[in-house]
C-alpha cells in the first residue's frame, strides 16, 4: 500500500436483495424489484481515522459497515482494502484480511454463543486462524484482549457465560473478541447502543484508547449524531442507501450542507429552551427502498426543492465551498472541469425560480 492510498476504498458498492424470480413469479411473468440497501456508494477510509457512518434506520448503514468486513459481497461495484479488490481475495490472502478485518456488533447477547464461555469466545478467531499453537499461549492472548478491554481481573471472567456479564461486561468480550488477532480495522455498528446511558462513556473512551495503542482503524456506525460528533473524524450521512455528505464531523455537524443532514441535525434535542431553529422539518416517511424516487431520492420530502432537476437527476458528489465537504445535491455545482448537462439543467432551474 502506497503512503497516499487509503487503507479502505468503496468503489461505486451497490447491494440489492431479492429480484430474483421463483415459481409464482414465472407463472405470473412478473420480476420482483430488488431492495436497493446500498445504491452506487463510494467512500475512501485513511489509516487511523475513526470514520463515522449516520442516517436513519433504514438507511443502510448497517449493510456497509457488513460489506466492509466482507459479510456481504457486492451486487455491483467493488471494495478495496490495501489496493487489494475484494473479488480477488482467495485463500491465504482472505484468511490474511478476516484477522486484519473485525466487527462489532450491535447487540452483544445476540453475538455472543450463550454456550461459549469467555475464554471459548474470545480464543474462537485464535483457533480460527491457526494464530497459536497450546492452550497456555491462547490463554495468556485472552488475558491480554480481555485486560485492554477493561474486563480486570481478567482470570475471574473466563469461565462465565454471556448470561452472568452485564450488557457493558457483554459488550467488552465483543471487543475484546475483535482485539485478540490485533486487527488493523474495525467496523462497530452501534456498539453502545443497548448499552445504559451511565456505561456509554466508559465503552466509546475504550474505543478512542484502543485507537492508539492498536494503531486501529475505525468505522463507528451509529444513528446518533452527538455520539458521531463525539467519537469521530470524519462522518458520511447516509439516506435510503445513498451516501448524500462526507466531511471532517465538525463540519458537518456545525455546518451541514445538505438538506437531509439539516433537518437530522435539527431532531437532535437541546437543553437550551431559548433555542431557536431555523431550518425547515422534513415530512413524510423514507420512501420503499425497492421503489426509489427518480432523480434525488431525498426530493419528496425536501424542504430545499428547486424544481424538475431533482426529479430527473441523480445528483453525483460534489464539493461546496469548502473542497473536502462534498454533498450530492443540485443546490451545488460541480468541479471545475466537470459540467454536464445536468448542471447546465440546474442553473436553467435556478433562474427561472
Amino acid at each position: 500500500m502506497s503512503a497516499d492510498e487509503p487503507i479502505l476504498r468503496v468503489d461505486n458498492a451497490s447491494k440489492y436483495f431479492g429480484g430474483e424470480q421463483g415459481l409464482v413469479d414465472v407463472l405470473l411473468r412478473r420480476r420482483p424489484t430488488p431492495v436497493r440497501a446500498v445504491d452506487s456508494v463510494s467512500l475512501e477510509i485513511e489509516q487511523g481515522e475513526i470514520m463515522g457512518i449516520a442516517g436513519e434506520s433504514g438507511c443502510g448503514k448497517t449493510t456497509l459497515g457488513k460489506m466492509l468486513v466482507n459479510l456481504y459481497e457486492p451486487t455491483a461495484g467493488e471494495l478495496y482494502f490495501e489496493g487489494t479488490p475484494y473479488s480477488d481475495l482467495r485463500g491465504e490472502n482472505l484468511k490474511e484480511f478476516r484477522k486484519r478485518v473485525q466487527m462489532i456488533f450491535q447487540d452483544p447477547f445476540e453475538s455472543l454463543n450463550p454456550r461459549f464461555t469467555v475464554m471459548d469466545t474470545v480464543s474462537e478467531p485464535l483457533r480460527v486462524n491457526d494464530m497459536v499453537d497450546t492452550y497456555d499461549e491462547r490463554r495468556e492472548r485472552v488475558i491480554r484482549a480481555l485486560e485492554d478491554a477493561g474486563l480486570e481481573p481478567a482470570e475471574e471472567y473466563l469461565r462465565s457465560f454471556p448470561r452472568e456479564l452485564s450488557g457493558g461486561e457483554q459488550q467488552r468480550v465483543a471487543i475484546a473478541r475483535a482485539l485478540v488477532v490485533n486487527p488493523d480495522f474495525i467496523v462497530a455498528d452501534e456498539p453502545v447502543s443497548m448499552l445504559d446511558v451511565s456505561i456509554r462513556a466508559g465503552v466509546l473512551n475504550l474505543m478512542k484508547d484502543l485507537r492508539d495503542e492498536y494503531d486501529l482503524t475505525y468505522v463507528f456506525i451509529s444513528h446518533d449524531l452527538s455520539l458521531i460528533r463525539y467519537m469521530c473524524d470524519r462522518t458520511a450521512i447516509m439516506y435510503l442507501g445513498d451516501v448524500v455528505e462526507v466531511s471532517d464531523t465538525e463540519s458537518v455537524v456545525t455546518d451541514p450542507k445538505h438538506p437531509y443532514t439539516q433537518a437530522l441535525l435539527d431532531a437532535v434535542p437541546t437543553p437550551d429552551p431559548n433555542s431557536v431553529r431555523n431550518r425547515a422539518r422534513i415530512e413524510g416517511q423514507i420512501p420503499s427502498p425497492d421503489d426509489p424516487p427518480s432523480g434525488c431520492k431525498f426530493h419528496p420530502r425536501c424542504p430545499e426543492y428547486i424544481g424538475d432537476v431533482c426529479e430527473d437527476v441523480d445528483p453525483d458528489m460534489r464539493p461546496t465551498d469548502d473542497p473536502d465537504h462534498q454533498v450530492t445535491c443540485h443546490l451545488y455545482d460541480k468541479p471545475v472541469g466537470a459540467d454536464t448537462d445536468a448542471d447546465r439543467d440546474v442553473a436553467d432551474q435556478r433562474a427561472d425560480d
